[in-house]
């Protein structure tokens, strides 16, 4: 259930990781070619969060919007404001999003609406910044209320943190890439999100992203994983595995 990002902390909750000294993941990448393995210490993927935004103001005749609270302008005003949450909270050296993914609001020409609604994500790459930007949007919306008359509910949906991998078994998992006839190579972190990083915060080790071969991305349509790319990653994998247990023996 890793894309509801609730997998990870229910099988966490079974117990049946408790003793667990070291643990492994993967994922398949098609920016990387078949035959390639990628890794790095420290964040590799970012921290998802969803949020969702409801406007009441007041509705009024689009000729006379002066007996009106117009939700739309204040849309306008929050669409602005958010992008100032990273370019004037978030260091130029961190990386962080904020997208806006849906608005909807009114339905029909001459008619200045009720209400509107704003959905999107933050994705963040420390915990510091996570808190940071949840803490100023709440305050962005709370001075817009203000300033407009209205009402503005922040709904804050936190999803997986980011996968932190431990400098050590990155290391220790390149090498074995290595001796099974991959190419390693260190990579960039990704704004995409895994919930493999709530084991991580539970146990060390590594996620390692595995070539598949693209030319399209992770949930396009036409997605399709390389076969080439299957066997040799399930001989990685048992590899990992055993020679793992020989280090921490």
């Amino acid at each position: 259930a890793e894309e509801t990002g609730l997998g990870a902390p229910d099988l966490i909750a079974t117990g049946a990781l408790d003793e667990a000294a070291v643990i492994f993941g993967i994922h398949n990448d098609p920016t990387l070619p078949v035959g390639v393995v990628g890794g790095k210490e420290g964040a590799l993927t970012a921290g998802v969060d969803r949020f969702e935004i409801k406007v009441a103001a007041k509705g009024a005749h689009a000729a006379k919007p002066h007996e009106g609270n117009d939700p739309i302008i204040i849309v306008g005003q929050i669409i602005s404001a958010v992008q100032t949450l990273i370019s004037r909270n978030v260091p130029s050296d961190q990386n962080a999003v904020v997208s806006i993914t849906q608005i909807h609001s009114g339905s029909t020409w001459n008619v200045i609406p009720d209400t509107a609604y704003l959905e999107g994500t933050v994705r963040t790459f420390s915990s510091e910044a996570r808190a940071l930007i949840e803490q100023r949007f709440r305050a962005l919306l709370d001075g817009l209320a203000a300033a407009f008359g209205a009402q503005i509910e922040f709904l804050w949906h936190a999803g997986p943190p980011s996968v932190v991998n431990t400098a050590e078994w990155v290391d220790f998992a390149l090498e074995q890439a290595s001796d099974v006839g991959f190419e390693a190579r260190r990579i960039d972190a990704s704004p995409i999100g895994e919930d493999f990083a709530f084991y991580q915060q539970k146990i060390p080790g590594t996620f390692m992203m595995v070539g598949s071969g693209g030319p399209w991305a992770l949930h396009h349509p036409k997605f399709r994983v390389d076969d080439k790319a299957l066997f040799p990653t399930a001989q990685y994998l048992a590899q990992l595995a055993v020679n793992a247990l020989n280090k921490l023996a």
